[in-house]
């Protein structure tokens, strides 16, 4: 018994997935929400992750916004009480 795509010929295969991926989002970026990194002292969380325990070279590493998940996933930031209110 043959497979239904190949009766289909060539291309039977590729249309499938092209009717898949139009069902997708465009957006290829989903995850949660990016941080507004103005509302954060950047040279104060790195100085508390660093007070915790993480390693300075470490934090070279990281871009803003994963310094500030950092910290929140921690509980190094106050704000995140406040924002939940």
């Amino acid at each position: 018994m043959k497979a239904r795509w190949l009766t289909q010929g060539p291309e039977g295969k590729s249309k499938k997935k092209d009717k898949k991926q139009g069902n997708e989002p465009a957006d290829s970026t989903a995850g949660p929400p990016k941080p507004d990194l103005s509302k954060y002292n950047m040279a104060e969380l790195k100085s508390k992750l660093i007070e915790a325990g993480m390693p300075e070279d470490m934090l070279a590493l990281f871009s803003d916004a994963d310094i500030v998940e950092n910290a929140r996933s921690m509980g190094l930031l106050d704000e995140t009480k406040q924002e939940g209110k």
